[in-house]
């Protein structure tokens, strides 16, 4: 069976990166009782001031649940990244003062800001009914955010049936061959197709909303449509290529996702790399390369593959990362990426850069080899490196 893979794009993938577990963040947790729940809820949808003015990450409801009755008890709770945050909540929202429409439908019993100790889930006697991410204006346009399950329900509508993945938080797998790209939830960009392995690249750049970014090596943007779900579409990422075509179709992909925080640049020449000389807080090279990560998809390469290809692609690499990581400005991040698995490719590379004279001024941090035969899924490297 071939198993495709589908991280959820801008407005899902940081909500069900907190859906697992924050055991470094904090939450504030409001407990309310109510005459009306649905009525409630509703009302905070369509008045989300005091979410934005509170400035969370995430925001929520959890419903107390006793069998299938409502008892009209609930939890409204908001996360954030760090306890102090959390505090601050305070001093920007009373609840007790809260406007007139929304104590005559609530009745508030507590208020606590906790942080977990542990990674955990919502025990079965609550319910999660909807979230919103309140940093994105366009969610809360919207009403609110999707969650994992309801990314589920909507396929499985359609009947596209998945699964979720371990360690990949952000991904569904098909159970089932199917052609997703004719979903409506394709259509309407709540998701995009890509291997699990090549999931864990954006991730690895560890971007942050706001930043200069710049996909190198972009293609049509699988990645770069990652990282700007990343990113919740603040900030900049410029997208280049040697290709026109492969930006273009880029293009229409970021419409579909509905992500306006990506500029798309073709390398035609060595001025645009040299205009980006030290302005970048990070840096992907997905660099070309064999391709022998992917031979369980593609078995025959490695009959096409010649030596001489071999030894040429390296040097390109090579040239490719000396050349694009002085686009990195100090302090910043580069990560340089393949779909390969030889450390002629991968491991290699990275120790001859560190030795050159454009290499001098950056650090290793980490890197991660992924081999099909262990993770069932594409092989792949990674490295991330630091500049001085």
């Amino acid at each position: 069976m071939k198993k495709i893979i589908m991280h959820l794009s801008a407005i899902f993938l940081v909500t069900l990166n907190l859906s697992a577990s924050v055991p470094e963040g904090a939450f504030t947790s409001l407990h309310v009782k109510v005459k009306d729940v649905d009525a409630y809820i509703n009302y905070m949808k369509e008045n989300t001031d005091a979410f934005k003015m509170i400035d969370s990450d995430v925001a929520g409801v959890c419903v107390v649940k006793t069998g299938n009755e409502y008892p009209g008890e609930m939890f409204v709770w908001n996360a954030f990244p760090s306890v102090e945050k959390a505090f601050m909540t305070s001093e920007l929202y009373d609840p007790m003062n809260a406007p007139k429409e929304f104590n005559k439908l609530r009745k508030v019993l507590y208020s606590v800001t906790w942080k977990p100790i542990k990674e955990f889930e919502l025990n079965p006697g609550y319910e999660r009914l909807w979230r919103i991410k309140t940093s994105d204006v366009r969610a809360l346009a919207n009403d609110m955010t999707k969650l994992e399950k309801e990314l589920q329900k909507i396929l499985h509508e359609e009947s596209i049936f998945t699964e979720f993945i371990p360690n990949h938080e952000d991904a569904l797998r098909l159970i089932e061959r199917a052609n997703v790209f004719r979903t409506e939830a394709f259509k309407n960009g709540y998701f995009e197709v890509q291997d699990a392995s090549s999931q864990l690249v954006a991730e690895y750049l560890d971007v942050e909303p706001g930043m200069k970014v710049i996909d190198t090596c972009a293609g049509a943007g699988g990645k770069t449509l990652h990282l700007a779900s990343f990113m919740k579409n603040k900030g900049q990422i410029i997208a280049m290529d040697i290709y026109e075509s492969k930006l273009r179709k880029l293009k229409v992909r970021a419409r579909r996702n509905k992500v306006h925080n990506i500029d798309t640049r073709v390398i035609d020449s060595t001025k645009p790399i040299k205009k980006l000389h030290g302005k970048a807080d990070r840096v992907l090279i997905d660099a070309p390369c064999s391709g022998l990560g992917v031979l369980r998809r593609n078995p025959d390469s490695k009959w096409k593959l010649q030596p001489e290809f071999l030894e040429n692609i390296k040097k390109v690499q090579q040239e490719i990362l000396q050349q694009y990581a002085k686009m990195v400005k100090q302090g910043g991040k580069l990560v340089y990426a393949t779909c390969s698995v030889l450390p002629s490719e991968n491991q290699n590379q990275i120790v001859e850069f560190l030795a050159s004279e454009s290499g001098k001024d950056f650090r290793l941090v980490k890197d991660n080899k992924v081999l099909a035969h262990t993770s069932g899924f594409d092989g792949f490297y990674m490295a991330q490196l630091e500049r001085k």
